[in-house]
């Protein structure tokens, strides 16, 4: 029964006093590296491509990371990676979703969780570089639903020696009701007028495809994915959507270890994203729920490192 029964990250930091404060300080407060990454494109089979950010040491190990909802290479957390592994060697690399690299797709559509070819893709490219005898897979929430689709939906590279991933949305259905709930409306809000801006530049090339009056009139992520996304990505329905793509389903097919760390308090998270049936049941599936750590925002130290990056380590390294 691989579930971690109690978690090394006990406390809170003092002045975090609630889950928000926990994943909002860190995200606004912590220090940009601005790392220097060396951009390459991909380009992907249907004519489309997507941004890759490599930090290269000449390793045999490398760790691929897949970022959040609106996310990219700059985020704190994912800097705080980069920094620490390739400080120690590793090769790693983040691969941007369409059009969260920095600009716009060429497609009309753009992503979603269930984008597991462009993962593949990615994986396959890194790997076929002949360089890596070692590859390990990190994810940060909806990145998570990334490795883990990935991992669970059969012949995962051989390559792959594990994965670990944090604050994952595991039951897409519950997780998007949970995002309109309290002050969760507001963090709704600024992803909804992010997409917006980026839906009406897509307008311009594809005005055939998109109802700009209905776009304004557009308030939730719900309504968003229902009349825009979705129907962009070729989805009947929201309902065949969060069926089809959320990842908890495919925990008993992963092969590969595996760390799902997902902490209690999280306000992003439903009471479904904590899998612990299903993890009871395999054999390379870990969860791990600490009672604090918020939506990405495990900031205390271990060991003289950031939790976060102590977890990854002793999980993917350590266990080479």
């Amino acid at each position: 029964m691989p579930i971690i029964k109690e978690s090394s990250y006990k406390k809170r930091p003092l002045l975090l006093f609630n889950a928000w404060m926990e994943t909002l300080v860190p995200y606004f407060l912590s220090k940009r590296l601005n790392l220097p990454y060396k951009r390459e494109k991909l380009e992907l089979d249907d004519g489309d491509f997507i941004d890759l950010d490599w930090s290269l040491n000449n390793s045999d190990t490398l760790f691929i990371i897949s970022h959040g909802f609106e996310g990219n290479s700059k985020d704190h957390f994912i800097e705080q990676t980069v920094d620490y592994f390739s400080r120690r060697g590793v090769d790693l690399l983040i691969w941007h979703y369409r059009s969260c690299g920095g600009e716009l797709n060429r497609l009309p559509r753009f992503y979603h969780h269930g984008d597991v070819s462009d993962f593949r893709k990615v994986i396959d490219y890194a790997s076929g570089k002949g360089q890596y005898n070692h590859i390990g897979l990190i994810g940060f929430s909806m990145g998570g639903n990334f490795v883990i689709n990935y991992l669970g939906s059969g012949n995962p590279n051989k390559q792959i020696k594990g994965g670990i991933v944090f604050s994952t949305p595991m039951d897409l259905s519950t997780a998007s009701d949970q995002l309109s709930k309290g002050f969760n409306h507001k963090i709704e809000r600024s992803f909804v007028e992010k997409w917006k801006r980026k839906i009406e530049r897509k307008a311009k090339e594809f005005p055939e495809l998109i109802d700009l009056d209905k776009l304004n009139a557009i308030t939730t992520l719900d309504q968003l994915q229902k009349d825009f996304l979705l129907p962009l990505h070729g989805f009947s329905s929201q309902e065949e959507y969060f069926k089809k793509h959320s990842s908890a389903q495919f925990l008993i097919k992963i092969d590969v270890p595996l760390l799902i760390v997902n902490a209690k308090n999280d306000p992003l998270l439903s009471p479904n994203c904590y899998p612990y049936i299903q993890c009871q049941s395999s054999e390379n599936v870990f969860l791990e729920t600490p009672e604090f750590g918020g939506h990405t925002g495990f900031t205390r130290k271990t060991n003289g490192k950031l939790w976060f990056i102590h977890r990854i380590e002793s999980f993917l390294l350590e266990r080479k």
